[in-house]
């Protein structure tokens, strides 16, 4: 990959900020080693873990020093991760695809956006991979659903993808401030990773990321685009990019578009009303800073939202609050979320109305047992009703499972440090967890197989009895022959 340079990340007009901000973080990390080992902010943190969160918090809390608008911020955050060592087994390989005139035909909330497309706008990103990977993936066969593709870096026969959308609060960071987290899920897993750079607020807002999250989807599926089956497609991100994902999955779902087999969440912002009461308990442990004030220079949900006069409606949205959507019809799901962060009530949350099982409401943070107790009493009352009648179940209901990974003292998106056990833990935890799903659906496929052959066969001894060798079986006869077997 090229290195095309970017700006100075320290314009002038800046510099009197930028050096407030050096100097507090250096006197906050020097009083911050000496006391570390005589008082460490939480037990068995590492110094490393703890200097991070101490440093990003007084900077988050000091938005005067971070500069005048939004793109002096993203400036300053891209510049510090794009120069980064580049690690050298890791792959980056930028992308483009355009969006088609019109669209490609999304309804619902996107059909005003869909309506404007003219044909010249693209979508960025990148292909990032461990060079392994990578090569070994390169040297397949094209799969047959890619046939049509023109792209080099189509769909590989039998191959797995992830779609990646990354966090920021849906208004700064990028695929480069996210490429070694990337990098370490493509080599924990031994797929590529197919990063979107999805347009950021407030430039863009509600529903403008999950418009691009869509087309994406389309272009990795698009025989024409890149190919993949959906049975193929892993969906996951980080933070706002979490919460992009499972909005996103809601998006398609009510739009009757066949769903990615499944999803990987990393401390996903699920509930923008940032209410759940770990957002105050753990204050003094999460870097996150707390929810935003209408005074703040940086208001991210109201930026995502497009004002406070939209968000007071909007931030309650299924697809911008997922937390507050129907989890019907959607693909298994693993949420993993650090015990210390102030996202970690609405996960949990979300895993309760969903139906899962954490285990005793006493075993839970004290904050969501009241709620967890009369959600545990609800779906008690549903299966004592559904054991009675025959009934369809609701649709709120929850039709696939639903994983949570809770992780003792860990902080918002904890996988992105690489230095930490539980980082390299929870992705081993993520590769497990795809490839048990996509064994399970290897084994619903071949006895959906074998039920068809059994049917067909028992069709034909059918018709031989009955003096009708020889005649077609319709698909509606198959079907109830398929039920018959069962």
């Amino acid at each position: 990959m090229s290195r095309k340079r970017l700006p100075l990340a320290f314009p002038i007009k800046n510099l009197r900020h930028y050096m407030k901000l050096i100097s507090s973080q250096v006197a906050i990390g020097t009083s911050l080693i000496l006391r570390h080992p005589f008082s460490p902010t939480y037990p068995s943190w590492p110094l490393h873990l703890a200097l991070f969160v101490a440093c990003f918090r007084a900077t988050a809390d000091h938005q005067d020093n971070l500069g005048d608008d939004v793109a002096d911020v993203r400036l300053l955050v891209d510049t510090f991760f794009y120069y980064l060592p580049r690690l050298p087994t890791m792959t980056i390989e930028p992308f483009t695809f355009p969006v088609p005139k019109g669209g490609r035909g999304f309804g619902g909330v996107l059909a005003p956006l869909e309506a404007c497309e003219d044909g010249h706008r693209t979508i960025p990103g990148a292909w990032i991979s461990d060079s392994r990977v990578w090569n070994r993936v390169m040297a397949m066969p094209l799969a047959y659903s890619a046939r049509f593709s023109q792209d080099p870096y189509a769909a590989r026969q039998g191959e797995k993808v992830i779609l990646y959308f990354h966090g920021g609060a849906y208004f700064i960071c990028s695929t480069h401030t996210h490429r070694e987290m990337m990098w370490r899920i493509a080599r924990a897993t031994g797929r590529r990773v197919f990063a979107v750079d999805y347009r950021l607020a407030p430039e863009y807002t509600f529903p403008a990321p999950i418009q691009d999250a869509a087309h994406a989807y389309a272009h990795l599926t698009d025989p024409h685009g890149l190919g993949f089956e959906p049975e193929n497609v892993t969906i996951a991100g980080d933070s706002a990019g979490g919460g992009l994902s499972l909005g996103s999955l809601m998006y398609l779902r009510d739009q009757g578009i066949t769903l990615p087999s499944k999803g990987v969440l990393f401390s996903p912002w699920l509930d923008l009303t940032c209410s759940s009461e770990s957002w105050t308990t753990n204050h003094e442990f999460d870097y996150l800073p707390g929810p935003a004030k209408p005074t703040d220079k940086f208001h991210p949900v109201a930026m995502y939202c497009g004002g406070m006069d939209r968000m007071r409606t909007l931030r309650t949205h299924p697809y911008v609050s997922p937390l507050f959507g129907s989890l019907h019809g959607l693909p298994p799901l693993l949420i993993q979320v650090g015990d210390a962060e102030r996202l970690r009530d609405e996960c949990i949350l979300l895993v309760h109305k969903a139906g899962g099982n954490l285990g005793p409401p006493n075993k839970l943070p004290p904050s969501i047992r009241p709620w967890a107790m009369a959600q545990q009493q609800q779906h008690h009352h549903q299966k004592k009703q559904s054991s009675t009648s025959s009934s369809s179940s609701s649709s709120s209901s929850w039709s696939q499972p639903i994983e949570l990974d809770l992780y003792p003292r860990m902080v918002h998106v904890f996988q992105a440090f690489p230095l930490l056990p539980e980082a390299i833990t929870a992705l081993q935890r993520m590769r497990h967890f795809m490839e048990a799903r996509e064994a399970e659906e290897a084994a619903r496929q071949m006895e959906m197989q074998l039920l068809e052959k059994l049917a067909r066969e028992l069709a034909e001894r059918l018709a031989y009895c009955l003096g009708e060798e020889g005649s077609t079986i319709s698909d509606e006869k198959l079907s109830r022959l398929k039920l018959v077997t069962v």
